[in-house]
């Protein structure tokens, strides 16, 4: 979903192209780039926004997991990826998000409440700085797919653009074949008996409240999900879920809800600190008791030969050696025998 940015604008001159960031060829290092407005007739602009922080735990959570349950055939995600590209005009535009699959292609990932022919346009842009940047970076022609997830309310697109030299392709999802009270009451059922849900389980919840096309009823359903997310037991799963929903749920969501489920992410980060330090502290005691037990070992093992060494220095002098004899057999000095004797 996009969210509303404030906008800095930028006069249409050369000096604009002039001050367009060096391309380093390295994916990590991206400038932010926002979307433009769609209809105005105000100079473009250009934002240097960094995404909301649950966006950016939601997009890290979807690292090893699958979309299918959006009706998308892939495979598993591997490597969440940059999406801010390289500005190549004024008039810019960002992506949701920009993924590496488990089977070595790459998927540009956006999410839309409607549909117009203009969006393929958006997405070439997406495509063409995408595979820039790969080229740069010495990742030659990989295979790029566009997919776009449409909330309930979308029914049906055309995936294919053909305009002779260029043929663009998308994948889409549809929300609106999900079943939503089917799914929400085996959700619901899992999570409030067994307090865990699996992987797909957390990927339906989070997208459960676009699946119904009223605005109201999309809100009462969010703040249901949002209270079973809360009573997830892993605080991982927990974490992935609420920054989903609130990702997802941008344009529907209301502020008071909004800053309750930041709130709850940020004491569920604290917490999830807590409870690392805890497992530290809990590993570190237990391997300093590990140390000192072995220490102790060692100290009776010690004793246990010095007394049995002891015994047989005592039995030789008995049989008639001398003490520089005993001293020598047994590697101690004179004096330790003269003690030992007494």
């Amino acid at each position: 979903m996009k969210r509303t940015r404030q906008k800095k604008n930028v006069p249409v001159d050369a000096s604009a192209k002039q001050a367009e960031p060096e391309e380093s060829g390295d994916l990590t290092e991206l400038v932010s780039v926002s979307d433009g407005p769609e209809e105005s007739g105000s100079s473009p602009d250009i934002s240097y926004q960094n995404k909301d922080i649950a966006s950016k735990i939601f997009a890290e959570g979807l690292r090893e997991k699958s979309l299918r349950v959006y009706g998308i055939s892939s495979s598993r995600i591997t490597k969440v990826l940059p999406t801010n590209l390289p500005a190549i005009e004024v008039n810019e535009l960002r992506m949701d998000n920009l993924f590496q699959m488990e089977d070595g292609s790459y998927a540009l990932i956006d999410y839309e409440s409607g549909s117009r022919s203009k969006d393929k346009i958006k997405y070439i842009n997406y495509i063409a700085r995408t595979l820039k940047r790969l080229y740069d970076a010495g990742i030659r022609f990989p295979k790029i797919r566009m997919i776009v997830i449409y909330t309930s309310n979308v029914k049906h697109v055309k995936t294919v653009l053909d305009i002779g030299s260029l043929r663009l392709q998308i994948e889409p999802g549809y929300l609106s074949g999900i079943h939503t009270e089917e799914v929400f009451q085996k959700i619901s059922k899992k999570a409030e008996s067994e307090r865990n849900l699996e992987d797909d389980e957390l990927m339906e919840l989070i997208i459960l409240p676009l699946t119904v096309e009223n605005r109201e009823e999309q809100r009462i359903l969010l703040r249901k999900c949002v209270s079973l997310a809360q009573r997830l037991e892993e605080r991982e799963k927990q974490l992935f879920a609420l920054s989903g929903l609130v990702t997802f749920a941008d344009k529907i969501i209301d502020e008071e809800l909004s800053q309750d489920v930041k709130g709850w992410i940020q004491m569920t980060k604290v917490g999830m600190i807590f409870e690392r330090e805890k497992q530290e502290a809990i590993k570190q005691a237990v391997e300093e008791e590990r140390e000192k037990q072995r220490q102790l070992q060692e100290q009776m093992q010690k004793e246990t030969e010095r007394s049995r060494r002891d015994i047989w220095i005592l039995r030789s002098l008995l049989n008639g050696c001398t003490v520089a004899e005993a001293a020598k057999a047994f590697g101690v000095t004179e004096q330790e025998v003269i003690e030992l004797k007494g």
